[in-house]
């Protein structure tokens, strides 16, 4: 079909406009409002993932602080068993470790006999 728009003529075309809009526009106009309403939805969650997004990288950071201050923990506990063991085995060559055996099982002695009076009193 050819238009039926005739030069100098400003007005709606033979079954558009009027009282009675075509179904078509009315279908334009829903698909327009529904694709204004998805994309709206679909900035929301953009927004949404973007504002989490960004809270796991601050959580991240925060764990990755927490995980190194951990391990320069452990790293110094490392050092303090290190060096104790060394000590230890130094003294067991040492003849006079069986001293600090003997005072050891005393004290243990002491802290057995004390836990039990009082456990049992």
């Amino acid at each position: 079909m050819g238009s039926y728009k005739k030069v100098g003529y400003t007005g709606p075309l033979p079954g558009e406009g009027g009282p009675g809009q075509p179904l078509r526009y009315l279908c334009r106009n829903l698909q327009e409002e529904e694709n204004q309403r998805l994309a709206h939805k679909l900035h929301e969650r953009v927004r949404l993932l973007r504002s989490l997004s960004i809270e796991i990288g601050a959580e991240v950071r925060y764990q990755n602080r927490y995980l190194g201050s951990l391990d320069d923990d452990l790293d110094r506990t490392d050092g303090v068993l290190h060096k104790a063991l060394a000590r230890v085995s130094q003294l067991s060559r040492n003849p006079q470790f069986y001293y600090f055996v003997y005072i050891a099982l005393f004290t243990l002695a002491c802290l057995a006999t004390v836990w039990c009076v009082v456990r049992f009193r």
